[in-house]
């Protein structure tokens, strides 16, 4: 989302759900707030928790919130059942933090994405079908897998993901170096450990920064 409001689109708590209200109804994200300040912010979430089915009837929302541990998807769930909007959520995690707040109607548990990601798509379905959920919300990294199989699920339920090669060139540091050269973008000398152990010959000059290519995945024990 691009424009002169950027910094007010941040996506944290209020604003994240705001998005997200916006993008399950198909309207168009405007950046245009003029008509926003001249009426009560609650009426306007009052509307955007609600969109119109297929038939011309106006329906609640319900949303499933992934990654119940987390406490990103925690903020998602208060901002959103303080608007009224109907949340359940999802985990692998038996006691995941967010199962326990007042703001969850329900949650359920799914295969971990990481270990059985057949069975983690399967279960998710299986429960959009079940809860009537029209919105899925993925906070960590099973969004990956949502992704690759986005054309599935989206059959079941709205999202608003990027596609799957978007969210590798995203993730993935090592794909940065090539996209920034052929941008002219500075960025400071790089080389991998494979290419050390490769025998690539490399005088490396401290300070350095050593980071891995992907962000670390954590996962609780006995998963």
């Amino acid at each position: 989302i691009g424009g002169d409001n950027d910094k007010s689109r941040r996506t944290h708590g209020g604003e994240l759900s705001s998005f997200w209200l916006q993008a399950s109804s198909g309207e168009s994200v405007s950046h245009d707030r003029s008509h926003e300040q001249r009426r009560p912010r609650i009426t306007r979430y009052q509307e955007l928790a609600h969109y119109g089915s297929r038939s011309g009837h106006l329906r609640k929302m319900s949303v499933i919130v992934t990654n119940a541990k987390n406490r990103i998807a925690y903020a998602i769930v208060k901002s959103l059942g303080e608007k009224g909007v109907e949340v359940y959520t999802a985990d692998f995690v038996p006691l995941s933090m967010s199962f326990a707040s007042r703001f969850s109607k329900g949650h359920f548990l799914y295969p971990s994405p990481f270990r059985e990601q057949e069975a983690f798509i399967e279960s998710i379905i299986k429960n959009i079908g079940r809860l009537g959920a029209n919105v899925l919300i993925p906070v960590f990294e099973e969004t990956f897998l949502l992704s690759k199989y986005k054309e599935t699920v989206s059959r079941h339920v709205r999202m608003a993901i990027p596609d799957y090669e978007q969210i590798l060139v995203a993730h993935n540091k090592d794909r940065w170096l090539p996209i920034a050269q052929r941008l002219n973008i500075p960025v400071p000398r790089t080389v991998s450990a494979v290419e050390m152990r490769n025998g690539n010959p490399c005088t490396l000059c401290f300070p350095v920064l050593v980071k891995p290519n992907q962000g670390c995945v954590h996962e609780m024990a006995g998963e």
